[in-house]
């Protein structure tokens, strides 16, 4: 049996990261804040305008409520069940 592995990247520390890892891996990603839990700091990103936008956001809300700014890029492929990954977290 095979199992799908996806491409990522490592803890991402600037949106310029973020930017080139989001590229390197194919839309869409998700930002999430790697303190975070019940869906605080996740932001789903379509565009590189997107990525710039949201991940300030992302590491703001990480450092406020979990005392954690890091921030990891995921990969969301399909629909409403749709498999991610992470990395960095």
């Amino acid at each position: 049996m095979q199992v799908p592995v996806l491409t990522g990247s490592d803890l991402v520390k600037t949106s310029v990261e973020a930017l080139e890892a989001a590229r390197k891996v194919g839309y869409p990603v998700l930002l999430k804040a790697t303190g975070g839990g019940g869906g605080m700091g996740i932001y789903k990103c379509f565009s590189d305008e997107d990525v710039m936008r949201q991940f300030e956001s992302s590491k703001h809300q990480g450092k406020a409520f979990f005392d954690n700014d890091g921030v990891s890029l995921g990969v969301r492929k399909g629909g409403r069940d749709a498999q991610e990954s992470r990395w960095g977290a």
